[in-house]
């Protein structure tokens, strides 16, 4: 049985009009990743985060174990086959808070926009 959302890490992918028709295959090995480890991520697809030019954008929200080890949400911009592997070795990993950010994703981190996240995660 699936952990509680707040107990899961949180992916927050982007499917705004420039994110959304540019890598459809990010959603769906996304999709497919989530899938596979119910108990320890949670998928949430929103609309516009507002960081067009680096799409496509993913947002990485921390488990509450990691909140309590004060991870934050960690905008990752630019991803291509090669970070959403390495996201998911961090996910994996257990995420912010609970574990490095992967030296290659280190690259791929965007200021966060002003748009509010969707609630839920």
């Amino acid at each position: 049985m699936p952990q509680p959302v707040a107990d899961r890490v949180g992916i927050v992918l982007c499917r705004g009009r420039c994110c959304g028709p540019t890598e459809p295959r990010h959603a769906e090995a996304l999709r497919a990743f989530c899938a596979e480890h119910p108990a320890a991520v949670q998928l949430q697809i929103t609309g516009c985060l507002d960081r067009c030019t680096q799409s496509s954008v993913v947002v990485l929200r921390p488990s509450r174990a990691g909140r309590r080890r004060c991870g934050r949400p960690v905008w990752l911009g630019h991803i291509d086959e090669a970070a959403l592997v390495l996201l998911q070795q961090w996910v994996n990993a257990g995420g912010p808070g609970r574990a490095p950010i992967p030296a290659g994703l280190v690259a791929h981190k965007i200021r966060r926009s002003r748009t509010r996240l969707p609630a839920g995660l």
